[in-house]
């Protein structure tokens, strides 16, 4: 049975600030995006919101309403570091800890099986907790039946459900301002009379991160999980380096390259004798003229193969040119610990080979740039070109299976409308088929159109805006 816990750092950046600075906890204090008169209050300690400083105004406006404000920045770093130190403490109490992606305070534990050293997972929940008040951090912490529903129960000070369909009942019912939304999608969700996580969950999932941004698709996707997934507790990477400060400036690419791997295959000897492998490289090149190359190299699995990251490396510098001679060479390696996983006695060849396709992806990305293998992503947008975009693809999906009753005709989309230059020969099939909409951006309305040009359908479109024809693409 899967026992996820989710331990609450309450208000993780404030608590460093007051860590940092023992003599404010009595005072009102506040974390700022930025130390500047336009910068936002991010979150405030009691004193402060007892004086009507509240998150989300300016730090100018909160200082008139309490000049005795103290403001503190908390940087990306300072707080990894602190969440750093967390993870290595809680691995003590329990071998999975994972890191929440949308809410630094939050972290989810793995309770399974920890009935017998500590007699309770109750007891085990207030161990840990003990344990992090001691590194000098107030937490709250839920052993719950879903990620989401521990996460849940940790923000509202709920120790723990006595079953899952307890823990779901819970959960629609708690309100929606627990969750770590920006303020004005808050204010958006109550104008929509959207009051608890319930209501929230009952949105639409297609017009989420059009209509309140990446992190509130984020929380959403977690909220409506479908199924119940264990807690996935990470290697942390560790990083090498090695540098070269060249005598000569090097205005070759083959001298560059050489160069490149003796640096490399150095670095791949050290990870040999341990379990970790290269699972990412980033070369910086410093030229003469002050500017800087920086290239990334990426395999399909971790390795320590010399062949499959020497391979990599010449297919990224078939098209790398620098603007001017190298004088140095800085290779940063990320390495982790990889699980080898258990041979089958009985291995049969898939009719999709995965590990094949992530192998050529590499090749490719090596070759023409890491952003040339996508996916598209449908979008709610109007105009037919603009319903979907294209997002990296880091692991390849098996699709579904799909049996068509009959043949299916395909659209083609071009990637840019041609203009039609007479309509002369064109016989209609169908339509129109009027889109209209963003008036802000001078898109008034189009009328889309099937229409035969010999043997073959074509996709058109007349602007009425601009009173032209354009061809969209065809039909196959």
């Amino acid at each position: 049975m899967v026992r996820p816990a989710c331990l609450d750092i309450v208000r993780l950046p404030l608590q460093i600030v007051l860590n940092r600075n023992p003599e404010w906890k009595e005072r009102p204090v506040a974390v700022v995006s930025e130390d500047a008169p336009l910068g936002a209050v991010l979150f405030t300690n009691r004193v402060a919101e007892q004086a009507g400083v509240q998150r989300g105004l300016r730090y100018a406006a909160a200082l008139s309403i309490c000049p005795a404000l103290h403001g503190s920045v908390v940087g990306d770093t300072e707080i990894q570091n602190a969440i750093d130190s967390l993870v290595s403490l809680l691995q003590r109490f329990t071998p999975h800890v994972e890191e929440c992606a949308f809410d630094p305070g939050a972290l989810w534990l793995d309770a399974h099986g920890l009935e017998a050293l500590y007699g309770s997972v109750s007891e085990w929940a207030l161990t840990v907790r003990a344990a992090v008040r001691g590194q000098g951090y107030f937490s709250r912490i839920c052993v719950g039946y879903s990620r989401f529903g521990s996460y849940a129960g940790a923000k509202r000070a709920v120790r723990g459900f006595q079953s899952s369909a307890e823990e779901r009942r819970w959960v629609r019912g708690a309100p929606v301002s627990l969750l770590p939304l920006p303020t004005e999608v808050e204010q958006r969700l109550q104008q929509l009379g959207t009051t608890t996580v319930g209501e929230f969950c009952a949105l639409p999932r297609e017009g989420i991160r059009s209509r309140f941004g990446m992190q509130t698709d984020a929380v959403y996707r977690l909220a409506t999980e479908p199924e119940v997934l264990p807690v996935q507790g990470a290697d942390t990477p560790s990083a090498l380096r090695a540098q070269m400060v060249l005598d000569s400036p090097l205005s070759s690419t083959t001298a560059l390259l050489s160069a490149i791997e003796g640096l490399l295959l150095d670095l791949l000897s050290q990870t040999v004798a341990t379990t970790q492998h290269m699972r990412r490289i980033e070369l910086e090149l410093d030229c003469e003229d002050g500017s800087c190359l920086r290239e990334a190299l990426q395999p399909a699995t971790p390795s320590r193969d010399a062949a499959v990251w020497l391979r990599l490396l010449r297919l990224r510098f078939e098209s790398v040119q620098t603007a001017a001679p190298v004088q140095r060479i800085t290779v940063h390696v990320e390495a982790a610990a990889v699980n080898q996983p258990q041979s089958e006695l009985f291995s049969t060849a898939p009719r999709r080979d995965r590990a094949a396709a992530a192998r050529a992806f590499a090749l490719l990305r090596a070759r023409f740039g890491n952003n040339v293998v996508c996916r598209m992503v449908l979008q709610p947008e109007h105009r037919p070109d603009r319903r979907f975009v294209l997002m990296p693809l880091d692991q390849l999906q098996l699709p579904a299976r799909i049996r068509p009753a009959g043949l299916h005709l395909v659209r083609r989309i071009l990637d840019q409308p041609v203009e039609l230059a007479s309509r002369r020969g064109l016989r209609p099939a169908a339509g129109p088929f009027v889109v209209s909409g963003k008036w802000w951006e001078q898109e008034a309305e189009r009328h889309y159109y099937y229409a035969w040009r010999g043997r073959q359908i074509l996709w058109i479109y007349h602007d009425c805006d601009t009173n032209r024809w354009f061809i969209q693409g065809g039909v196959e």
